[in-house]
């Protein structure tokens, strides 16, 4: 169980960072830019919707986790 809590950090900070690049930069976002035909960036894959709502239900799960452990400690 030490391993798993010991992860909770680390994993909310790439899901952080996973999830605010997809929200900024989608096309009507604060650092978006038009679609423009021919330049796909190296991170046009990630920018969909689902891999937003995975990140976004894994800060979910992993708060819930680090507070319900932390808690019971």
């Amino acid at each position: 169980m030490l391993f798993f809590i010991s992860n909770v950090p680390a994993r909310l900070l790439f899901l952080f960072v996973l999830t605010a690049y997809i929200y900024l930069t989608k096309d009507d976002g604060i650092l978006g830019r038009a679609s423009v035909v021919g330049q796909a960036g190296a991170g046009e894959n990630l920018r969909n919707s689902m891999i937003f709502a995975w990140g976004f239900f894994e800060i979910a799960a992993w708060f819930w986790v680090g507070t319900h452990m932390a808690s019971r400690s």
